[in-house]
């Protein structure tokens, strides 16, 4: 064992991991993303130092042209950062988040599908990840999406805006 990589080197696992999102986003093959997906976590789990690397890789399947390889990338992508936990959401921040959410944008040109699916993903990532005061980024990325939702009139997601002070803030009532 060298290095602790077992004789095989870090491009190697990098491979391995490329090798699975692969296979996780081939549409073929009915259970190929749980294949994937489940190869991804192995790997991760042995290594975890590779997570960047990951993140990495899904990115650039987030930025496929394709629209339906660019939305199960989005959801590989909100699977490993609920699988993998603080440590992925945390890496996700700075290096996925910005690109999802100019992805979500109304105004972008490109696949509405797409859009909307990355849309779904950042005021999701903003309820789910935005109350936890270390992650408060993904509060930050839904309000600002839904601000520009709201501008374009695109607005998908009318409940309580995330707060960006870990507290949910409830829509303002008006008296009747």
């Amino acid at each position: 064992m060298l290095g602790g990589w077992s004789g095989i080197g870090r491009g190697g696992r990098v491979h391995e991991i490329e090798s699975a999102v692969t296979i996780a986003l081939d549409r073929t093959v009915e259970e190929s993303y749980s294949i994937g997906v489940g190869h991804i976590q192995r790997i991760l789990s042995s290594y975890p130092i590779l997570e960047a690397d990951a993140v990495a890789i899904v990115k650039a399947k987030v930025k496929d042209r394709r629209p339906e390889i660019a939305i199960v990338a989005l959801h590989l992508l909100d699977d490993l950062m609920r699988l993998r936990g603080t440590s992925v959401q945390h890496l996700c921040i700075s290096k996925t988040l910005p690109r999802v959410l100019k992805m979500a944008t109304p105004s972008m040109v490109g696949s509405t599908v797409v859009r909307d699916k990355a849309s779904d993903m950042i005021h999701k990532w903003g309820s789910t990840y935005g109350t936890d005061t270390r992650l408060l980024d993904y509060a930050a990325a839904s309000a600002d999406l839904r601000r520009k939702e709201l501008k374009h009139g695109l607005l998908k997601h009318p409940g309580p805006a995330p707060s960006l002070t870990g507290v949910p803030i409830s829509p303002p009532t008006y008296p009747s």
